[in-house]
């Protein structure tokens, strides 16, 4: 039950991200894949062999419909949001490497196996069309940011409460 949610919510944040790229309520047919490295301002591995791999995937990755990005656990950088995407993933520490809701298990010995796993494993991903598209529309005011936007759904998926949320990333 716990993965089928987590499916569905990493099926969601990436849509939500991914829509960062649409305009105007267009829904966007592209496949995205999200690659989350978790991380905390203390970690001195999330620093060292952590951060290189996440700059090598970043390069990689960069004329992909890839989103690298780091979410904190805890430290300086911690948010009620970036908790709750981490535990979602099933986060036990950092660093540690997920793409969509699978933990690649990277240690300090084996990133470089990593990389060519966690990158193979992308594009295996990008092969597959997308299950959902997002539009969003967004205007700012000077102090009120409105957004609407509008999911839309490729295939059929299984019964149940699907949730559309934006965030905004600073």
């Amino acid at each position: 039950k716990k993965l089928y949610i987590m499916k569905k919510f990493t099926l969601l944040l990436t849509m939500m991200i991914a829509m960062l790229s649409t305009q105007a309520q267009e829904v966007s047919t592209d496949q995205w894949t999200i690659v989350t490295k978790t991380s905390a301002t203390w970690c001195s591995n999330c620093g060292s062999w952590g951060w290189d791999l996440f700059k090598d995937l970043i390069d990689d990755n960069q004329d992909k419909n890839v989103i690298v990005w780091s979410s904190h656990n805890s430290g300086d950088l911690d948010n009620e949001a970036s908790i709750d995407i981490n535990n979602g993933w099933g986060s036990a520490g950092q660093p540690q490497f997920f793409v969509s809701s699978d933990d690649f298990n990277v240690t300090s010995s084996n990133t470089q196996s990593a990389r060519t796993q966690i990158n193979s494993y992308i594009d295996a991903l990008l092969g597959f069309s997308a299950l959902a598209g997002v539009g969003v529309d967004a205007t700012y005011d000077g102090q009120t940011l409105s957004v609407t936007g509008k999911a839309e759904f490729f295939t059929g998926l299984e019964d149940g409460n699907y949730h559309l949320a934006f965030y905004l990333l600073k």
